[in-house]
Parts: C-alpha cells; sequence; structure tokens
C-alpha cells in the first residue's frame, strides 16, 4: 500500500491476488469501519476513497479465498 499518510485515497498494489476480493479498514479497537469488494488481476493495483475516515491510524486488510495481506494506515487531515 501507499500513499500513506493520505487524506483522501489510497492505493493497494496486490502482487498475489487475482479474482474477487475485498478490502477492510480495521480501527486499532479491531471495529470494521470501512470496506470494499473489489475484482483484480495478479500484479494490478486498486484505489480505495478514505476521506470520509477520521484521522488516524488503522489496519488495511485485504482479504480472498486464497489468502489475507495487512498493512497500516494513517490517515491525515486534509
Amino acid at each position: 500500500m501507499y500513499q500513506t499518510p493520505a487524506s483522501d485515497q489510497i492505493r493497494i498494489v496486490l502482487a498475489k491476488f487475482e479474482g474477487r476480493a475485498t478490502i477492510y479498514i480495521y480501527n486499532l479497537l479491531g471495529q470494521k469501519v470501512a470496506e470494499q469488494p473489489i475484482k483484480i488481476l495478479s500484479g494490478e493495483s486498486v484505489s480505495m476513497d478514505i476521506s470520509s475516515l477520521t484521522p488516524g491510524s488503522y489496519i488495511v486488510s485485504v482479504e480472498n479465498g486464497s489468502g489475507k495481506a495487512t498493512s497500516k494506515l494513517i490517515k491525515k487531515s486534509k
């Protein structure tokens, strides 16, 4: 994932994922605060709008039937 810290958009590169997956964003209490279903090809990158999140730290998880990848996200003010 890049563009972190980010204020409006994040871009996630998914080198080992293919097909349908879901991006989940969790706060540090483990509560899901956003999700977005995606369809991707291996090595493709996807964008997600995070403008509605409050500034702070989050965990981003991309999951499908083949596995799960996680990363930290820092949401900054505009």
